[in-house]
């Protein structure tokens, strides 16, 4: 009976602070219904939520990609796609399968060459391993241990394309920093949510299957001066929308207003 009257203490001083808070960051509305729900519940609205995602500007550097081989593909978003544990929600599945097929189809219908790089990080790493080996990519697949901060900057730097995820979810920071140093990055990032938050849509090759990402590849793969193109706009893009100055200075405003 201790326990559970702590328990219901927490929870109504939770959602008090909650409930009395000029301001709330959450992901933005729609991307989990559930808590939209309880938020609507406690009195937040949207006139007190705000959510942005930050990017490193500062220490990240725009850099021109390189094209000395076969082009560079780099992931460093988890390999979640198969399997599902206790507590996860729809956006721990990053459907990391559309990138790997949509990679194999793209590489089958043109007959190019990629030098694919991949990290072991997430729950279905032997299973994406496995579809590699299906898909005939693996002489193109190059395996990474778990990495630090610095030692991705430095992956996003070499690479050409960068992939991220494909599910329910948004592109988070694994794809941000990459368009902070000019690399174009695939992936689904919900426009039908993001667009109205930021006003305008983003620079993100927007793919939720396996037709989008090779017309996606075939544009950034066939037409260098587009890929550059998509890059610089991706760094602008990041300096306009994720910088953290814009964040602090939205914060300020939405602070001070009555």
């Amino acid at each position: 009976l201790w326990a559970s009257y702590q328990w219901w203490q927490l929870y109504r001083y939770q959602r008090d602070g909650i409930a009395t808070a000029k301001l709330v960051r959450h992901f933005a509305r729609g991307l989990l219904p559930k808590s939209d729900e309880l938020l609507d519940e406690i009195g937040v609205h949207n006139s007190k939520r705000i959510f942005r995602l930050m990017a490193d500007t500062i220490d990240l550097k725009y850099s021109a990609p390189k094209f000395d081989g076969p082009l560079r593909i780099f992931c460093a978003t988890r390999l979640n796609w198969k399997s599902n544990v206790a507590g996860d929600s729809h956006l721990d599945n990053k459907r990391s399968d559309l990138m790997i097929r949509g990679i194999g189809k793209f590489v089958r219908d043109h007959k190019v060459e990629f030098n694919i790089h991949l990290v072991r990080k997430g729950r279905d790493v032997a299973a994406t391993e496995q579809l590699v080996v299906d898909e005939g990519l693996s002489s193109m697949v190059i395996w990474h241990s778990e990495m630090t901060q610095r030692e991705i900057w430095e992956q996003y730097r070499l690479s050409n394309i960068v992939f991220e995820q494909f599910g329910e979810g948004i592109v988070t920071m694994a794809g941000l920093e990459a368009m902070a140093t000019g690399r174009p990055v695939i992936g689904n990032n919900r426009p039908e949510i993001m667009e109205p938050l930021f006003g305008s849509g983003s620079p993100v090759c927007q793919a939720v299957n396996i037709d989008q990402i090779c017309d996606h590849l075939n544009r950034l793969v066939f037409d260098h001066e587009y890929l550059i193109h998509m890059g610089e706009r991706s760094r602008q893009w990041i300096e306009d929308k994720h910088a953290p100055e814009g964040f602090a200075e939205e914060i300020l405003a939405k602070m001070s207003t009555p």
